[in-house]
């Protein structure tokens, strides 16, 4: 098991000396986004057949050839897997990284790169980082997510505008660097807060399909709060699996699994006796929280990544083609500032000929729960969303005994 951290003084990155094997090579590669040659460390492995690809992405403050890196490099070599390690414009707090259209741009070029090099099994291109790296992971999964056949985001940021205000309580420097990177104060200034939002992975989240997330979060995290974690699993999890958000706050306050979600621990030897804390499944998305700060641990995360595949994900079990199965259809989907919810349940019994509906928030929070009575098994609810914030929301609706959900999304 490896467990490494990242050492925080004075609210700074540091790392120790890079030691990449020798067939990890330092490279140049095309990004479309302005005609530019990115670095990055790059490995060709020597079999002709499809080969998984690995892509490691650096941490907060540093460059593509950080130390903190190397291991992902390591693993590649030994595996025999092609690795890539983009610089994606470097350390974060400018405009240009920090999340940017360029920075999703140069990873997904990264890996047409590869592509273009290397015969690449399609169903097995993963990625992978820790803190800012997990913060690029969760938003390369949300905003590239046909690319990828897994993805691994230890202690990362998912929401810039809260980490903005965690920082600044926190006693750390890193909020300076979220208002370089957009331009002004995101809690204050609009301009400021439209450019957090495209750069924070929990608005995005609802695009990852098709492949699983693993999202870890260490509980005595003081750079990044376990919170992070935990509202971007929320953001993927079915509305029943949510954590409310005084559960949220007690994990980040009192470093402690909240009383009523104790015993949700399961031994994993990947972790170690006693790291897991808390562990839950929902959707494609996992959510683990460990016993330990700022760290990853690299062969958790890469052993759990060689045995994903896409479109082999935990919900992604294909029912029977049942006429009688209860349907949801959202139109438009995105929509601005209404929609229409239709409700199909072809098979249900007279006296259930009528539908709960509910809408979350992304926060778990309920903001609407009407009734709805089918007519023939059909039933259109209309909901204005005028009165809400922009964002995803959770469509759940209980018809027939059958609980069905939905993500949809309101873009102003």
């Amino acid at each position: 098991m490896i467990w490494k951290c990242i050492s925080i003084i004075a609210g700074m990155i540091y790392s120790v000396q890079a030691d990449w094997p020798a067939q990890v090579q330092d490279i140049v590669y095309p990004c479309s986004i302005d005609t530019s040659l990115q670095p990055a460390m790059y490995y060709k492995p020597s079999a002709s057949g499809p080969v998984p690809l690995l892509v490691g992405l650096h941490s907060w403050s540093w460059g593509y050839n950080t130390a903190l890196s190397e291991p992902y490099g390591q693993w590649a070599v030994d595996s025999g897997w092609a690795f890539i390690a983009p610089h994606f414009r470097g350390p974060n707090g400018h405009p240009i990284s920090t999340g940017s259209n360029a920075v999703v741009q140069d990873i997904i070029d990264a890996v047409a790169y590869v592509k273009s090099q290397v015969t690449v099994d399609t169903n097995r291109i993963y990625v992978i980082g820790l803190s800012g790296g997990g913060h690029a992971t969760m938003l390369m999964s949300g905003k590239a997510a046909h690319i990828w056949g897994g993805a691994s985001a230890w202690v990362g940021i998912s929401d810039l505008t809260a980490w903005y205000q965690e920082s600044i309580e926190l006693g750390s420097t890193f909020w300076q660097s979220i208002q370089n990177a957009c331009g002004g104060n995101p809690t204050t200034d609009s301009a400021a807060a439209a450019q957090s939002y495209n750069r924070s992975p929990i608005h995005f989240l609802y695009n990852a399909t098709d492949f699983n997330l693993d999202i870890n979060g260490g509980i005595t995290d003081g750079t990044v709060p376990v919170s992070q974690s935990l509202r971007a699993f929320n953001a993927m999890a079915a509305p029943g699996d949510t954590l409310t958000n005084e559960e949220i706050e007690y994990f980040a306050t009192q470093h402690a699994v909240p009383p009523s979600l104790a015993g949700q621990a399961p031994y994993d030897p990947l972790y170690g006796t006693g790291n897991i804390l808390f562990r839950r499944i929902s959707n494609n998305a996992r959510i683990t929280i460990f016993n330990g700060g700022h760290v990853i641990n690299y062969n958790a995360g890469l052993t759990w990544l060689s045995r994903q595949r896409r479109n082999a994900t935990t919900t992604n079990v294909e029912r029977k083609k049942d006429p009688a199965y209860p349907e949801i259809v959202v139109l438009p989907n995105p929509f601005n500032p209404s929609t229409a919810i239709v409700i199909k349940s072809q098979g249900a019994k007279p006296e259930s000929y009528k539908a709960i509906i509910e809408i979350y928030n992304i926060m778990g929070e309920l903001v609407e729960s009407p009734s709805l009575n089918l007519s023939n098994g059909i039933g259109l609810y209309k909901w204005n969303a005028g009165k809400r914030a922009s964002g995803i929301y959770i469509l759940k609706v209980k018809v027939d005994n059958h609980i069905l959900t939905k993500k949809i999304t309101l873009l102003r």
